[in-house]
């Protein structure tokens, strides 16, 4: 399967996982950006890792040009629910990333 570059890097990235004690079977990747949220969920099969659900959602509030960002959050939040019940995301364990220049972490 071809897979968009940043799916192979996502894959590459899990390859190297150091656990303590086991690689989880499956693992679910949440990109939350400014105007929508990406799921994925991979699962582990032998030594490679497949793409097994993806989801996507709007994370904007159309109606309004400026949104706080406790309505962003509250957007976000929104959609990544609606993604994990459509998608059936099943995973338990997450791999996460933060990047960008505006990124705080809380």
């Amino acid at each position: 399967m071809n897979l968009p570059p940043q799916l192979k890097q996502f894959s590459e990235k899990l390859k190297n996982i150091k656990m303590p004690f086991s690689k989880p079977k499956e693992v679910v990747g949440i990109d939350i950006g400014n105007y929508s949220v990406k799921i994925v969920q991979m699962k582990l099969s032998g030594d490679l890792w497949s793409l097994e659900k993806f989801g996507e959602a709007i994370a904007t509030n159309p109606d309004q040009a400026e949104t706080t960002p406790i309505e962003k959050k509250q957007l976000a939040v929104k959609a990544i629910k609606k993604i994990i019940s459509e998608k059936n995301i099943t995973a338990k364990d997450a791999i996460t990333s933060v990047s960008g220049s505006s990124v705080i972490v809380r």
